[in-house]
């Protein structure tokens, strides 16, 4: 029992959470996607300028 409950304030103080995702929308001629991408890990600036950003040659690209 005291195992749990070291290990639970372990993984509390473990790391921040990156609460950030969002929709990408692609279409092409013959091609709609749509994908959730969801921050796990990667740093905020690196996730919204460069994932959530994507550059898609040929398709119209939405994000939200």
């Amino acid at each position: 029992m005291r195992w749990m409950g070291w290990s639970l304030l372990l993984s509390l103080a473990s790391g921040e959470a990156l609460a950030q995702a969002c929709v990408v929308h692609s279409q092409a001629e013959r091609l709609d996607v749509k994908v959730c991408q969801q921050n796990r890990n990667i740093p905020e600036k690196l996730f919204a300028d460069g994932f959530c950003q994507p550059n898609l040659a040929g398709q119209n690209v939405e994000v939200q």
